[in-house]
């Protein structure tokens, strides 16, 4: 009895600390895609605002296009 008992408690925790495992290697990927998205997020953002010194007028009007549609939105609720 008391070996079955024993049986039991090594495979629970022998699953515990495959899913901890899992759990540690899913944190690293998360870690690392949000790495990514932060590195590409910036180099949008380099690029947009390259785009803003180059074409100031329509960055202009772009901006001003999305307030109005924005105040519109607004309004409306």
């Amino acid at each position: 009895m008391s070996e079955m008992i024993g049986d039991n408690l090594v495979a629970s925790l022998q699953a515990i600390v495959q899913d901890i495992e899992n759990l540690l290697e899913a944190e690293s990927t998360l870690a690392s895609a949000g790495n990514k998205a932060l590195e590409d997020a910036r180099g949008l953002a380099g690029e947009a605002e390259d785009f803003a010194r180059d074409n100031p007028w329509c960055a202009l009007g772009a901006a001003a296009a999305a307030g109005l549609a924005l105040g519109l939105f607004v309004g409306r609720s």
